[in-house]
């Protein structure tokens, strides 16, 4: 999300987001590396602008630590509504082999479709892709997959108008654990590469 869209999230003024985000990376609760990525966009004069947008990490330090002025915080409601939205609510069934562990070495091939091939993420413009908003964060959020997985490399990856490819290698350094699906963390070994 770039600072406009945080501003009308927590219903606040863009000078208020600016001095928080200064503050987070300040405090070095977050480094401004992994959460932070320029991209040029271009507006409706036909110009090209760069804009600064910030991951889902810093989305969520907002929401731990209360703004300089303004309500300070998701109101619960709003909170309420994104978790549900995404909740579960575009997956379709499984297409997953049964009997593998998709946690086992291997590279993995993955595509990521918007309901009803509407076209979320952007359009092709002069045969180049032009990223919308939520395209832009699906390429962003790609690249933090390293951040959040270990032994993640990742390949190839795409967003096109209305899906992503992308390619996750999976490299355990052949220790792979055949006997139980459990990460040590209770969560299931298939959900690093879900």
């Amino acid at each position: 999300m770039n600072q406009n869209q945080l501003a009308e999230l927590f219903d606040t003024s863009k000078q208020n987001i600016g001095q928080h985000i200064a503050n987070i990376l300040k405090d070095g609760e977050l480094e401004k590396n992994s959460v932070v990525k320029n991209f040029f966009t271009t507006a409706s004069d036909g110009k090209e602008y760069s804009v600064t947008f910030y991951s889902l990490d810093m989305t969520l330090a907002f929401n731990e630590k209360p703004l300089l002025t303004g309500k300070g915080k998701i109101s619960n409601a709003a909170m309420d509504l994104f978790m549900k939205k995404f909740k579960n609510q575009y997956r379709i069934p499984s297409a997953r082999l049964q009997s593998w562990d998709y946690s086992w070495d291997g590279a993995y091939f993955i595509t990521i479709c918007t309901n009803n091939k509407m076209h979320c993420f952007g359009e092709i413009v002069d045969c180049k892709m032009q990223l919308s908003h939520i395209g832009i964060l699906a390429d962003v959020f790609w690249y933090e997959i390293k951040n959040h997985a270990k032994n993640v490399e990742l390949g190839q990856f795409v967003v096109m108008p209305n899906h992503v490819h992308g390619i996750l290698i999976i490299n355990n350094g052949g220790n792979d654990n055949h006997h139980g699906n459990d990460c040590g963390d209770g969560r299931d070994k298939a959900c690093l590469v879900s």
